[in-house]
């Protein structure tokens, strides 16, 4: 090899080199991320308005009616949509418990703490409602014709019931430990939900539809005066996190959360149901459906609680601090490979547990 071909060569390789390298600083430093690195990310914050994506894991393999947390010992109690309860222990042990619902279950309203819960049988036609408590295996009936309950939430043993009385209503306050009935207030209303939010205030509230304007009530004990919080808005549903001081309404086909007098605090700038959501003092965390184009107020919310229609989730973190509330994609149905349709969403410490819709098994997924 002569003298000049060796220096063509050794130029060529040195330039080679140094094009080697810049490229890998480039594709280090300044190259976007590809597809999957944008949505997968490494830990932190990836690309814009996304995180590092989470997998929903199943607790049980078994069917789930619903389900609450004894927050006194950290035990998980569910219904099969047969009836019978199942417990998981603190350290992730799943036990039959061996007690056992009556058929025809609506729904369930747990205690602040857990220790009991309130199940709803045979909601509209023929409303009954008994007390269930999980540590002496018993069932306690309420007064026939209650229409709807809820507890104190700030003591597990007081809770309030609506009884109608004609073309009336009354409201009712029980003591489990004395066994005495208060007569609170009589009400013009009937066929209302209420909700317990604080310690002085119990909101009395029609059932949602998008078919009619939905308005709601707040009694104060302290006061005991009742005054209109929300008036006439079509699809009207509210939801107040046990102890939390906001909460979500939907109405108009649009989220915002509310202060416990009802007020709007902000607006959400995804759609999805009070039911799919919860947060803490910090943050908001909402299971909101992929295709928002399809949550319209001709159809939302009552074919989804007809269960005629049902979605592909994905989930948001929503920090509430912010000046305007952006959901943050935390978990993607196409990312993580479980296709999710969440409700009774409730935030436990650093996750979130959720109902799957699409297959009834309960979900836990890791949010901080």
């Amino acid at each position: 090899m002569n003298k000049n071909l060796r220096i063509i060569l050794s130029v060529t390789a040195g330039i080679a080199v140094i094009a080697a390298g810049s490229y890998f600083l480039w594709k280090f430093f300044f190259a976007p991320a590809s597809t999957d690195e944008a949505l997968i990310g490494s830990g932190g914050e990836s690309a814009a308005g996304e995180i590092s994506i989470e997998k929903p894991l199943a607790i049980s393999d078994n069917p789930v009616f619903d389900y609450w947390i004894n927050k006194k010992t950290a035990e998980l109690y569910y219904l099969q949509p047969e009836g019978q309860i199942y417990k998981i222990t603190a350290s992730g042990e799943e036990q039959d418990t061996g007690s056992k619902a009556l058929g025809g279950m609506s729904y369930i309203k747990p205690s602040a703490d857990g220790t009991r819960v309130i199940v709803a049988f045979g909601y509209p036609r023929t409303p009954t409602f008994t007390i269930y408590t999980p540590a002496e295996k018993t069932w306690q009936a309420l007064p026939e014709g209650t229409g709807a309950a809820s507890w104190n939430p700030t003591n597990g043993n007081i809770l309030a019931y609506l009884k109608e009385n004609g073309a009336a209503s009354n409201l009712y306050t029980l003591d489990l430990s004395t066994k005495r009935t208060q007569n609170i207030v009589r009400l013009t209303q009937k066929d209302l939900d209420l909700d317990w939010v604080s310690g002085d205030l119990i909101y009395l509230k029609d059932r949602p539809s998008n078919r009619v304007a939905g308005s709601a009530w707040i009694y104060n004990f302290k006061s005991r005066t009742i005054r209109t919080a929300i008036r006439d808005e079509v699809g009207l549903s509210l939801r107040w996190p046990i102890g939390a001081l906001r909460g979500f309404k939907w109405s108009a086909s649009a989220l915002k959360i509310v202060d416990l007098n009802g007020a709007e605090t902000a607006a959400v700038d995804i759609k999805t149901l009070p039911s799919k959501c919860s947060l803490n003092s910090l943050n908001a965390y909402c299971a909101a459906p992929l295709n928002q184009s399809a949550i319209t107020a001709a159809s939302y919310p009552d074919d989804y609680f007809r269960k005629s229609r049902s979605f592909t989730d994905d989930f948001y973190l929503i920090p509430l601090a912010s000046a305007q509330l952006v959901g943050i994609k935390i978990s993607s149905s196409a990312i993580s490979g479980i296709i999710v349709d969440a409700d009774r969403v409730e935030l436990d410490g650093s996750r979130l547990l959720f109902i799957n819709r699409l297959d009834r098994r309960l979900y836990s997924l890791k949010v901080e």
